[in-house]
């Protein structure tokens, strides 16, 4: 019999039928918090910046390691990474959270972007012209 301080959720999305072994049925059980406990976490995480606003969701998180060898020496896990770097230190300059300044930020990371695509073509021009 589960536990009245769970709840019961059913896996999301697709998965391969050989990942089934790994799965005892497609329902799992989760500790039960309240919506406001949940919520909660998100925010603090993104007031602390242990996770990044305006960035894809994979990516958000600036204390992640990458996985495999492949990934640290590839150029997307390079400018994911600068990425980060650079968000987290302009949250900070523009005053996050507390001092927040909004219009700031977003003109100096419009800039940002820019000069990261610039020099991740630069490395990848440069990454085509070695392997020739």
């Amino acid at each position: 019999m589960p536990s009245e301080d769970s709840v019961e959720w059913q896996r999301h999305g697709e998965y391969e039928e050989k990942d089934r072994g790994e799965w005892t049925h497609e329902y799992r059980r989760a500790p039960q918090i309240t919506a406001r406990e949940y919520l909660r976490t998100y925010i603090d995480a993104y007031i602390l910046l242990q996770r990044l606003p305006v960035i894809e969701a994979e990516d958000s998180d600036p204390t992640k390691v990458c996985d495999t060898e492949s990934e640290q020496h590839g150029d997307m896990y390079w400018y994911v990474q600068v990425r980060q770097k650079a968000l987290l230190n302009l949250y900070q300059e523009c005053g996050w959270p507390d001092n927040w300044r909004r219009e700031e930020f977003l003109t100096k990371w419009e800039k940002i972007k820019e000069d990261l695509r610039s020099k991740t073509r630069e490395r990848m021009k440069l990454d085509l012209d070695i392997r020739s």
